[in-house]
């Protein structure tokens, strides 16, 4: 296939696809790892929606698998306390199956599992957006794959709502 030039730089081209999926999507819900790719999805959203007065349909979460580095812990923990005011933000730290190559008794390991809180890697995160075993809005099942948590939330969050919504997921 042949390559093909365009006249419009990669962030340019970002910023056109976020403004098409707000005129899409009444709520945008940003799932955000911590990571760079997702903290880049974030600032981008979050600033379309601060530019154009539509951050009350923006949202974030961030699924916690308990044994993450301490400086990825420490970013999100600051994204959610002190940058993108004004937004729902979601901290979800619920023991659910998360795949792993660590254990030779099965693939899945048990973050935030009550029954093993002796063993925890981390004290659980104390703030008002953690979602957990004891608030947890949605239907949910100690040890249900985190995919089918991310969905269970996703169209928890749309129903909560009521209106068209994107998940982004960067």
């Amino acid at each position: 296939m042949e390559k093909r030039y365009l006249n419009e730089n990669v962030y340019e081209a970002a910023k056109e696809r976020v403004e098409y999926i707000f005129s899409e999507f009444e709520k945008i819900l940003v799932a955000f790892s911590g990571g760079k790719d997702s903290s880049v999805l974030m600032n981008l959203v979050y600033d379309y929606a601060a530019e154009h007065n539509r951050l009350e349909d923006l949202s974030m979460f961030h699924m916690d698998y308990e044994a993450q580095y301490q400086m990825t812990t420490d970013f999100v923990e600051d994204a959610f306390l002190n940058q993108f005011p004004g937004i729902e933000k979601y901290w979800l730290c619920l023991p659910m199956g998360a795949q792993c190559a660590c254990r030779m008794d099965g693939p899945y390991w048990i973050p935030w599992d009550k029954d093993k809180q002796s063993i925890w890697a981390r004290e659980m995160p104390v703030n008002p957006y953690v979602i957990n075993e004891d608030n947890v809005p949605f239907e949910f099942k100690k040890g249900t794959p985190d995919y089918d948590v991310q969905q269970a939330f996703g169209r928890w969050y749309q129903k909560k709502n009521g209106k068209k919504t994107a998940v982004l997921i960067g």
